[in-house]
């Protein structure tokens, strides 16, 4: 099955307001989507933001970010997210062109998501996304696995 990203143009302007910073340092944030079913696939349609700001983040550079993720999804907003149907959604900046998640990427998405799929256990897609210089997002849904 096919999932999407999509942001309607508030978000994504808050988005890249937030994460292309003056500093060009990587900065992350996360966003709850609503989904929508169709014949070739599911949309996941961003509705609520929660930027992690600059200073709650570790090994901060222009190539990586670290930020507490018990401190913004804890069990309580995780139960709430859970009761209200919503899938997580990751966004970090890379603030070059570089349009492809690293290893570095991967590896943290294996962890956090092995975590956020275990919170719910209807199988509802999830997703880490990159949003370049430009502006341009991309995204992937992330598994337990």
């Amino acid at each position: 099955m096919e999932h999407c990203l999509a942001l309607p143009a508030s978000l994504h302007g808050q988005l890249r307001e937030h994460l292309l910073a003056a500093d060009k340092l990587e900065s992350v944030a996360i966003i709850l989507c609503h989904r929508a079913a169709g014949s070739r696939g599911t949309r996941l349609i961003g509705s609520e933001l929660t930027l992690i700001p600059a200073e709650a983040c570790a090994n901060r550079s222009a190539i990586r970010v670290d930020w507490p993720v018990a401190e913004y999804l804890p069990p309580e907003k995780v139960t709430d997210i859970d009761q209200r149907g919503l899938s997580i959604v990751t966004i970090h900046s890379h603030p070059g062109q570089n349009d492809a998640f690293s290893e570095t990427d991967d590896a943290n998405d294996r962890k956090l998501f092995g975590s956020v799929c275990n919170w719910f256990d209807d199988g509802r897609p999830h997703g880490s996304a990159i949003m370049v210089a430009d502006g341009r997002v991309v995204a992937r849904t992330v598994s337990a696995k």
